[in-house]
């Protein structure tokens, strides 16, 4: 997957810079390797992959994932998704012209209803090398620790439950394994306890 998605982003950006018709053409070539490469090796057809390709244009560069971490009463706020059944911090993609408080302020509102505020970049994570589930595209997760401000807990389309739960409830509830790990979350307690820690990083 790591290799596939490096001959497609190397085969966008030369397509995007590339004066050469000849080479413009084995840029393309190179994308439908990919593309048979992942398909191949994956549940998703050669199809699905090319459509999903030809929305990545210009100069690939990885997706940045937030997540936000609230704390009631020593308790971290999880939401369930809907997509997956699975519970995980309320986050997701950053919208263009967002900053990463205004994307986990706007996502953790929108999945829990509750109004928050940014306080403090924990960690900063490439999906690749912690566990997370086998995705097609390249990201980084973000996970800040946030303040509650106001509001009550109110799942919204993507979301069908929210809740506070101590590090114990960890051994026994499902987890998105797209979204977050075990880990990862239990990571979060540290930052919230020990404020000075310094942000993770690979």
């Amino acid at each position: 997957m790591d290799l596939s998605r490096e001959i497609q982003a190397i085969s966008s950006t030369g397509l995007a810079f590339s004066k050469d018709p000849f080479d413009s053409q084995r840029f393309k070539q190179l994308t439908e390797i990919a593309a048979e490469l992942i398909a191949t090796h994956s549940v998703h057809s050669k199809e699905f992959i090319n459509k999903v390709f030809s929305a990545e244009s210009g100069y690939v560069t990885p997706k940045i994932d937030v997540r936000g971490a609230i704390f009631l009463d020593e308790k971290v706020l999880m939401v369930r998704e809907k997509a997956s059944s699975a519970w995980t911090l309320p986050g997701g993609y950053v919208d263009v012209n967002e900053s990463l408080s205004q994307a986990v302020e706007r996502e953790v509102l929108e999945e829990s209803g509750l109004v928050v505020r940014a306080k403090k970049v924990a960690a900063i994570y490439d999906h690749r090398k912690h566990g997370y589930k086998v995705h097609l595209y390249h990201f980084y997760k973000i996970y800040l620790l946030c303040d509650l401000v106001a509001g009550t807990e109110k799942p919204n389309i993507e979301t069908s439950e929210a809740g506070y739960f101590d590090k114990s409830d960890l051994d026994s509830l499902p987890l998105d394994p797209g979204r977050i790990t075990k880990g990862h979350v239990l990571r979060m307690f540290d930052h919230h306890s020990q404020h000075a820690l310094p942000a993770d990083f690979d």
